[in-house]
């Protein structure tokens, strides 16, 4: 479209996004049931909130670290509707004070006590006296902004972030704490007289190894 300069009389041509780019319209259907219509593709949702409190006089306060795109179509909303529907899609928490609202990451911390597998080796290994990640374990379940620790409380973990990462994490411990378990549970079963067997055949393996060389 076209804007013209009334001072200059001189037309200004703006040129308009691609087709495939970025779109965010949100319009107002009904002022006096305050229902929206929201058009979004990969929309950042920091310029979103901020359209939403300049234009439609919404008071948000917007944490630092909150951060996406979005993309949806909903019409017939109101702004608390479409707020709770961004806020569970991007992990967030809406807390309302008055007529604020304060948006920031949905990041929630949780204790978990093992009971037959020690916290630390399900975090790291030793390697050359130092802490080394391991691959394919719990580090792989958290977000980018997970974070998981030694907790203070006795062979237990602390895991900080969102609640679909945490559910995750809760699952995989159930199993490797399962698993050794099971482990402690079958060596209740070993008679002492098998362990003295295998001990004097691996003694006896050892003696003919030695005379026979």
């Amino acid at each position: 479209f076209s804007v013209v300069d009334s001072a200059k009389d001189v037309q200004v041509e703006e040129v308009m996004p691609p087709a495939d780019g970025p779109v965010m319209k949100i319009e107002r259907l009904d002022s006096e049931n305050q229902v929206y219509s929201f058009e979004l593709k990969d929309a950042q949702i920091r310029d979103i909130f901020r359209v939403l409190a300049y234009d439609h006089k919404l008071n948000l306060l917007v944490d630092n670290e909150v951060e996406g795109k979005i993309t949806a179509t909903m019409t017939n909303v109101s702004l608390e509707q479409f707020l709770d529907a961004v806020a569970e899609s991007l992990n967030l928490t809406i807390e309302k004070n008055g007529s604020f609202i304060k948006v920031k990451p949905n990041l929630i911390t949780k204790i978990f006590i093992l009971r037959h597998i020690e916290a630390r080796t399900v975090l790291s290994s030793a390697e050359n006296g130092e802490t080394v990640k391991k691959e394919n374990t719990i580090y792989d379940l958290l977000s980018a902004k997970g974070q998981v620790f030694l907790g203070q409380q006795p062979n237990s973990i602390m895991v900080i972030d969102y609640p679909p990462n945490i559910k995750k994490v809760e699952d995989y411990l159930k199993e490797v704490d399962y698993k050794m378990s099971s482990r402690i549970f079958k060596l209740k079963y070993l008679k002492a007289s098998d362990v003295v067997g295998v001990e004097n055949n691996t003694q006896a393996d050892i003696a003919s190894s030695s005379v026979g060389s």
